[in-house]
């Protein structure tokens, strides 16, 4: 399994506006990092339509976690993460 300094997430949740930057940066940096983590992210976001978001999901094949969401939806998805 991929770690990043000896460690191996089971999930990575972004949200996508993250202060200064958007999670295109974490999720470039993980590519170059390690590439293997991609299949665990979580795309999180209110700005589901947004132009930059769509791309990315799409680029890497992300799922998306629209904000709000429900308890139970958070957990589904994370769920989803160990199907990838």
């Amino acid at each position: 399994a991929a770690s990043l300094d000896g460690w191996t997430p089971d999930a990575i949740l972004c949200d996508y506006r993250l202060q200064g930057e958007t999670a295109d940066a974490v999720v470039t940096e993980l590519e170059g990092r390690a590439p293997e983590l991609l299949r665990r992210v979580l795309l999180v976001t209110g700005a589901t339509s947004d132009r930059g978001v769509v791309e990315l999901a799409e680029r890497y094949s992300l799922p998306v976690l629209a904000k709000p969401f429900a308890h139970e939806e958070l957990l589904a998805a994370i769920a989803q993460l160990a199907d990838r």
